[in-house]
């Protein structure tokens, strides 16, 4: 049991730091692409995810993380709800590809429904306790274990959306601390 906790908290480090964008998680040198040209021939494979589902929100959300973690532009408005800034989560400069073995993780990572009462993040740390209005048939939070940040689901004309302000809010500060750095 030990090392089954110990394998799902090392899952969820190497996917939060796929994701936030570690200030020490940057890539040495920025003219070397073929890492992260292999981590996209990987990712974009018919074999690493299934086909895009939209009337699946775990489908959506790992179709959306995969886009981000590409820069797939068209795939993160196929997944995602409109959004002026949706183009902060298409930056490949957020994708390490030192993270190649967190990568292979995604397509089998358990996602689940986050249930009213449960405690999450918002985008600026707060703690925030889901209550039933926040959750409905259209209106969903999913997430990974040990991320604190749920990714709010919403269902439009019978497809699945990912909301990416959260994740564009998070964006925003990396960029703001790398900045500062």
């Amino acid at each position: 049991m030990e090392k089954f906790i110990s394998c799902i908290v090392m899952r969820s480090i190497l996917l939060l730091s796929m994701f936030s964008g570690f200030a020490g998680c940057r890539n040495e040198d920025p003219e070397d692409h073929s890492q992260v040209r292999d981590m996209e021939q990987i990712l974009t494979s018919d074999d690493f995810l299934p086909e895009l589902d939209s009337t699946d929100p775990f489908s959506v959300l790992r179709h959306f993380l995969v886009a981000t973690m590409v820069g797939d532009r068209a795939k993160l408005e196929q997944t995602a709800l409109p959004n002026e800034q949706l183009e902060i989560l298409a930056d490949k400069n957020f994708m390490d590809p030192r993270r190649n073995n967190a990568v292979g993780q995604l397509a089998n990572v358990p996602l689940h429904f986050v249930e009213a009462g449960s405690t999450i993040q918002d985008a600026d740390g707060n703690e925030v306790t889901l209550d039933e209005s926040m959750i409905d048939e259209s209106r969903q939070f999913v997430n990974y274990p040990g991320n604190p940040h749920p990714f709010e689901m919403r269902l439009v004309d019978g497809e699945w959306k990912v909301d990416p302000a959260r994740l564009v809010k998070i964006r925003q500060k990396t960029i703001q601390q790398r900045a500062r750095e």
